[in-house]
């Protein structure tokens, strides 16, 4: 893999983010999270990004890792400005219709995630 064009640490949780896993997401925020969704967010150290994310990438976090299977338009825009996006995670082949701000995964298996926890994207090779 190359590079990571994304490379963050959760630094606190939400009251709720945990619960957001049952619904098979993740609410990412940056530190400067607006108080109206705090409650449900990973709140995470860095808003850098360096390239769009794009169908095909590489969703690492901590040791598991996702290929990414859609990318909403707003992703780049919010993640790099907001440090915010949403990862849903679809356990089936059904047609889903993406969010402009989330990143899509289709998965059976859902990663863990704390407090320090990594949360990398890499390029594909």
């Amino acid at each position: 893999m190359t590079e990571a064009i994304f490379d963050t640490e959760v630094i606190r949780l939400g009251s709720c983010a945990k619960e957001m896993l049952d619904e098979n997401m993740i609410v990412l925020f940056g530190k400067e999270v607006p108080e109206l969704v705090e409650d449900v967010s990973f709140i995470h150290s860095s808003n850098c990004l360096k390239a769009e994310p794009k169908k095909g990438d590489v969703l690492a976090i901590g040791e598991t890792s996702f290929e990414i299977d859609d990318v909403g338009k707003l992703v780049y825009k919010n993640l790099s400005e907001l440090g915010h996006c949403t990862i849903q995670f679809i356990k089936d082949e059904s047609e889903e219709a993406i969010l402009p701000g989330t990143i899509l995964v289709r998965t059976d298996e859902l990663p863990e995630i704390d407090v320090q926890t990594q949360v990398k994207i890499f390029k594909r090779d």
